[in-house]
């Protein structure tokens, strides 16, 4: 008769091979050990301790930006610009300086900024701001101008060239108007010496009141050149005349 052998579960039975047993915690107790003979393990331990330090300096109120310094601004007043900035309140440590900078270029008289961040909760703002060439005025108010039409704010200068505009509201700060109109003005400034009053209206464009009282209708700013020679060799004649109309500068009307 044969003998049989029955097999437990759990058990080594006779005619089996012998099974390998896996010690998991001794082999985890080398890993360790491994992680911390190369190094590895500090490493890991130092990052994670940093990552949690800058994660309360993030959320502290002892590092949300409370102080915005304004320098370069003439035109500008400095709260209008920090308004701009949307950096009060804000965390130092997550603040884009890119993105303060860009904020800060939308205000009508800044044209570019730098920004930088001072610890603990200092934001400096450098500003350059766009050049007034005009004036503008409404009314009783005025505005200032640049080279390029925009409207910068509010204010007067006795250094720009003026203009009164007879019809219309106040062109208000972030607006832009027809460049063309802000050069014509300064090209009549320029080569009008005695201008008195420059005025402005759409329907007849650009009129100078000289120093003696005299008027020249200019219209609008195309071929002032041209316009500009007629008045020229018109003055330099025997010619007498108060009231000069160069909108056609082919058919001058003078009286």
């Amino acid at each position: 008769m044969t003998e049989q052998h029955q097999r437990i579960p759990g058990r080594i039975t006779e005619g089996s091979p012998p099974r390998r047993r896996t010690n998991r915690r001794a082999r985890l107790r080398a890993h360790t050990v491994e992680l911390s003979r190369t190094g590895r393990l500090p490493a890991f331990v130092l990052s994670v301790g940093l990552a949690a330090i800058l994660v309360v300096f993030a959320v502290s109120d002892d590092f949300l930006v409370d102080n915005v310094v304004i320098r370069g601004n003439s035109i500008a007043y400095a709260d209008t610009v920090v308004e701009h900035s949307g950096a009060l309140g804000e965390s130092i440590f997550q603040l884009s300086t890119h993105e303060v900078a860009e904020n800060v270029a939308r205000h009508p008289v800044v044209d570019s900024a730098r920004v930088r961040v001072q610890l603990p909760d200092r934001v400096v703002v450098n500003v350059v701001e766009r050049v007034p060439a005009l004036v503008w005025q409404t009314g009783d108010r005025a505005v200032l101008i640049d080279e390029h039409g925009w409207v910068l704010a509010e204010g007067e200068s006795e250094e720009l060239p003026w203009v009164v505009e007879l019809d219309g509201s106040l062109p208000q700060p972030g607006d832009h108007i027809d460049p063309g109109k802000v050069a014509a003005a300064q090209y009549l400034f320029e080569e009008i010496g005695n201008t008195e009053v420059l005025e402005y209206d759409e329907s007849d464009g650009f009129q100078v009141h000289l120093s003696d009282q005299r008027i020249v209708l200019f219209g609008d700013p195309d071929e002032l050149l041209v316009k500009m020679q007629v008045v020229s060799a018109l003055s330099e004649s025997s010619a007498e005349w108060s009231r000069l109309d160069v909108r056609d500068p082919e058919r001058p009307v003078y009286q």
